[in-house]
């Protein structure tokens, strides 16, 4: 199937994706990140750990450390311990800064308190948690508010997609591991011949430079179409490389800062 088969791709193009919500101006994966977003574009992107006792939450680290201030891993907590956690104390990434929002409420949120606030929206998320029952704790979760069509899931790791794709739904598109996006590379760089790559994935989500190259091209965008999947760039916040990457093919882009969408 293509991309265009899947109801998470129903939106025009370019596809604005709110990174961790809005992490540029909110503390990241929030449900007010989430809105702040929400005011810009149809998709937010996000991660996923699963609590101890088995409810999924939207976290990118696999600790509370930089978000919270507490050094405890999201798997060794209940869902209620996470609840009383202050996600307001969050440390932005790559920006040296801590947001003023300690003690105002921040929490972190499950997949499906996000999903139900946020019904006419499609989330792009990240699973995280390698445990063997986290695939299928995210996909209850999921079906229980209605989310399945309105999802992409992504995992870094071949293991945790290879679940993904075992487990989940016709519905429910994927996008590329490290490992299927790095056999795409090397069989690009050693001259792309016909029937040489096969992939499962709708859309590679990727970085537009990796180890001094420039994966912003035309040409590999193009590559990509012709396998009909998408690209995704992360992540960007730059109107000026937004406009590049754009014009050159990309079909999304995944940003802190989910207001650039207006200007496009």
């Amino acid at each position: 199937m293509s991309s265009m088969d899947y109801p998470y791709f129903k939106h025009p193009k370019p596809r604005f994706l709110g990174h961790r919500g809005a992490a540029g101006v909110l503390p990241e994966n929030t449900l007010p990140s989430f809105e702040e977003a929400a005011r810009h574009t149809r998709y937010i992107e996000t991660d996923t750990w699963v609590s101890k006792d088995g409810v999924p939450v939207f976290h990118h680290d696999e600790s509370a450390l930089r978000t919270c201030g507490v050094d405890k891993r999201i798997a060794e907590m209940s869902f209620a311990e996470i609840q009383e956690l202050d996600a307001g104390a969050c440390m932005s990434l790559d920006r040296g800064k801590t947001f003023p929002f300690k003690g105002k409420g921040f929490r972190i949120p499950s997949i499906e308190e996000s999903m139900n606030k946020f019904p006419d929206h499609h989330f792009n998320i990240e699973i995280k948690d390698s445990h063997p029952d986290a695939v299928a704790h995210v996909l209850k979760s999921l079906e229980k508010c209605h989310g399945l069509e309105r999802t992409l899931l992504a995992a870094e790791h071949d293991e945790i997609m290879k679940r993904i794709r075992q487990q989940k739904p016709s519905s429910i598109p994927t996008s590329a591991s490290y490992g299927e996006v790095f056999a795409f590379i090397n069989w690009l760089m050693s001259g792309a011949k016909a029937g040489g790559y096969n992939c499962q994935a709708q859309a590679f989500q990727i970085p537009y430079e990796w180890n001094g190259q420039d994966l912003g091209k035309a040409e590999m965008i193009g590559v990509l179409h012709q396998l009909n999947i998408e690209v995704h760039y992360w992540t960007v916040n730059e109107k000026e490389i937004i406009d590049r990457l754009l014009k050159a093919g990309a079909d999304g882009i995944v940003t802190d800062l989910p207001a650039l969408a207006k200007g496009f």
